[in-house]
């Protein structure tokens, strides 16, 4: 099992990823890579959230903040075995943008000569939003419903929590904000599924290839 510990909520001290071993969290890769450092952010793993294992490989990424330099955010492919680093992906200006947020992640073995990615970004400070695909191969990038419905918050949509009925409103916020965020592959990879977070609306999409 491992856990991404992202710092997006919290700048915390402990490492970012870990493999539980024996019910203990154990440094993936290692320490160096995961602990916190006055090393510059491109050359250690800061805030990861989306992590999905395949072929015997973790892929990962890095979440974004404001001011995040050049060749910090990033996707991190590591071998699990050997525990080295076998991949990194870098999400360049001016495709990477402050306000975008990378959230989710899930590896598609069936398209690309050594798969696609795709991310959920959830978009900072509610914008941006949109789905990002990415061959792994090459690298390149794409983004595809951006700003769309398919990838935002319904306008007027409601909610309750503990019963109190709550509208989803950018400018008198009531309860989280946030776009798409949850994404999934069928089995055998031939369908996308994504949604936007539970409380902001009841609809799911999906792409088939």
């Amino acid at each position: 099992m491992f856990l991404t510990l992202p710092r997006v909520g919290e700048n915390h001290q402990h490492r970012s990823v870990v493999e539980m071993v024996e019910g203990k969290p154990i440094a993936f890769p290692d320490s160096a890579t995961t602990m916190p450092s006055d090393k510059p952010y491109v050359d250690w793993i800061v805030s990861p959230l989306g992590l999905i294992a395949h072929d015997n490989t973790l892929w990962g990424k890095r979440s974004g903040i404001d001011g995040i330099p050049d060749g910090a955010a990033k996707i991190v492919g590591i071998d699990i075995d050997s525990r080295k680093i076998v991949k990194e992906i870098v999400f360049h200006r001016p495709f990477f943008r402050d306000t975008i947020q990378l959230n989710d992640l899930r590896f598609d073995s069936r398209h690309g000569k050594e798969g696609t990615l795709y991310i959920s970004n959830n978009g900072y400070a509610e914008r941006d939003s949109s789905l990002i695909v990415v061959d792994v191969a090459t690298g390149l990038m794409r983004e595809v419903f951006r700003n769309q419905p398919e990838t935002s918050a319904a306008p007027g949509f409601m909610t309750y929590v503990e019963g109190v009925p709550h509208a989803y409103s950018l400018a008198h916020p009531t309860i989280p904000q946030g776009r798409v965020t949850g994404i999934e592959l069928s089995p055998g990879d031939s369908t996308l599924y994504w949604t936007t977070r539970p409380m902001r609306t009841t609809t799911a999409y999906r792409l088939t290839s």
